[in-house]
């Protein structure tokens, strides 16, 4: 247990630091791996006014998102001027033993820890301020530092610092830290002044409403009396009390009651009954391994290893010294990472503050800047207004001619011969093209050969599925027809004024119109998916082929057909 260790005011905080902290870090480097992020965000909040930001930080910090709770409790720190007003003192004050929380429970950074701290006492020094909570802080400071370093010169400080903040509470009548400095004053004494002389603290204490629910000062009380039976050698006295800890209500389960197991475990102890002493931390091991309380089981693995080996059991010693060392091990590795992300996060954060320092000393150009930037918007906007026009314009025009290609479907639908259809679809020239008049001079077709063989064409075509398929081709149109392909492919040069892939093409995309127009479903299929239905193997080709027959690219004619009504085709 870390009743000695881990003073009662940081027991909730410290639990749920540990648990989100790795996350947090990860977030923070993704958010901020560069430090753009983090200066944004202090330029953003530098802005807001103090009282926003505290209340802001306070939803962060209640949310255990610390690094945005820390930029807000930075830039509030950063503003404290002797000049201003008593209330922005205090919003600073405040500020700052916030920062001084994140640092110690966070960051497990014990020398700006303590800056904040003397930071605190310099602001409250200059508003008039008498603040219990700088006491009780100094006093978690230097009883963690004590612990870890064994010195005693610590734990004394500690201690003062701790009563500084009983007798504060008790003139200024201020009940929220008096359970926090009791509690720790009687687990100190026993290390330094001793239980004789906290008398009158125990007699201010009494007295005094508690702070937090009743189960605390009951608690404590009990405390204060098993630890004064123990220093007088009523070993069992100070058991029953211990023992009365157990049934107090309204307070954690995890900390308070192994608290009193491992107060058991000292007097069995003092006793030399090492053998109950084990036993007495049984209980909260199980209970620790099961909530994986790390800093409550580093504790009770080497008060059970040094218990092992008053007993002379000097292999249960072992074990559980290397399970303490293991521990150990793990909660270094993890402050270690801490310590990491920390200054990764102060260099951004010093950064970010650097940066807008600069850019408060070139106010007077960022305003000229931003006056050019306005001119810059309003003919951007300008722009944009008169895109936004020609876009209307633009689509109204697809519009029109997406209603002239319906038409001309309609037309072709209704045409009766293949060449009306094409003169219609405007794919045949009254005239016929020089060029392919000069390369069939030789040819001995007349005219009614090929309105024949134009019929034929246009006959199996309408006829034949195949046509939608990629591996038609004029080969297979001849052997449909029965015509030879060399005149197949003379009519329609000469009377629809293109080769074969464009005719067949032109009519595939005629085809695809068509569905587009009459069938909700094919609306709704890829564009890929409506050239593969018609024939086509490659979609790039279906779009060029697309747009050089409509005018419009597929995606605009299916937008505009989705906004019309279906038309009879």
């Amino acid at each position: 247990m870390r009743n000695r260790n881990l003073n009662l005011y940081c027991i909730a905080k410290h639990i749920a630091g540990r648990c989100v902290f790795i996350l947090l870090a990860c977030i923070h480097v993704c958010l901020y791996a560069n430090g753009e992020g983090l200066t944004k965000l202090y330029k953003h909040y530098n802005v807001i006014s103090s009282k926003i930001l505290m209340d802001k930080g306070n939803v962060f910090s209640g949310r255990n998102q610390i690094d945005s709770a820390f930029v807000c409790y930075s830039i509030i720190t950063n503003r404290y001027d002797v000049d201003m007003s008593s209330n922005d003192k205090r919003l600073c004050l405040e500020a700052c033993l916030k920062q001084w929380q994140i640092y110690f429970f966070h960051f497990y950074d014990y020398k700006m820890s303590l800056s904040m701290l003397d930071k605190a006492q310099e602001i409250a020094d200059d508003a008039g301020e008498r603040v219990p909570e700088i006491y009780l802080s100094y006093g978690i400071l230097y009883l963690t530092v004590g612990e870890q370093s064994n010195l005693r010169t610590y734990k004394f400080k500690a201690l003062e610092n701790f009563r500084k903040a009983l007798y504060l509470s008790q003139e200024l009548k201020v009940k929220d830290y008096i359970d926090d400095a009791f509690g720790n004053i009687v687990l100190l004494a026993p290390q330094t002044v001793g239980m004789q002389q906290i008398a009158n603290d125990w007699l201010i204490y009494k007295r005094m409403k508690a702070g937090k629910p009743d189960g605390y000062q009951q608690y404590n009380k009990l405390l204060y009396r098993g630890y004064l039976e123990r220093s007088k050698g009523e070993y069992a006295d100070a058991i029953a009390i211990f023992k009365q800890q157990l049934n107090v209500k309204n307070v954690s389960v995890t900390r308070y009651h192994t608290a009193a197991y491992n107060n058991m475990a000292l007097v069995y102890s003092d006793m030399g009954q090492y053998e109950k002493a084990i036993s007495c931390l049984d209980v909260p091991q199980k209970i620790a391994e099961q909530h994986k309380v790390k800093d409550i089981l580093l504790d009770i693995y080497k008060q059970k290893a040094l218990y092992y080996r008053k007993a002379g059991n000097m292999y249960l010693y072992g074990e559980y010294t290397n399970k303490a060392n293991q521990i150990k091990d793990e909660l270094q590795a993890y402050q270690q990472i801490a310590s990491l992300n920390e200054a990764k996060f102060l260099d951004e954060l010093n950064y970010a503050k650097k940066q807008f320092d600069d850019e408060k000393a070139k106010n007077h150009i960022l305003f000229r800047i931003e006056m050019v930037a306005f001119v810059v918007a309003g003919v951007f906007l300008l722009l944009l207004l008169v895109i936004w026009y020609k876009n209307r314009l633009l689509r109204k025009a697809n519009s029109q001619l997406y209603m002239k290609n319906v038409e001309l479907l309609k037309a072709e639908r209704s045409a009766t011969d293949l060449r009306t259809k094409y003169e219609v679809n405007q794919c045949v020239n009254v005239t016929p093209d020089i060029a392919y008049k000069e390369k069939y001079k030789s040819s001995h077709l007349g005219d009614e050969q090929k309105d024949f063989i134009l019929a034929k064409v246009a006959e199996a075509i309408e006829g034949c599925s195949e046509v939608f398929t990629p591996d038609f081709s004029a080969e297979r149109l001849a052997k449909i027809t029965g015509i030879p392909y060399a005149y197949i492919s003379q009519v329609i040069n000469e009377r629809c004024q293109c080769n074969f892939y464009h005719f067949i093409n032109k009519y595939r995309i005629n085809e695809a119109c068509r569905r587009i127009n009459n069938e909700p479903d094919y609306k709704r299929l890829t564009i890929e998916a409506i050239s593969n239905s018609v024939g086509f193997k490659s979609r790039t080709t279906f779009i060029s082929s697309f747009k050089r027959v409509t005018g419009l690219s597929p995606s605009e004619y299916i937008r505009i057909a989705k906004n019309k009504e279906s038309f009879e085709i």
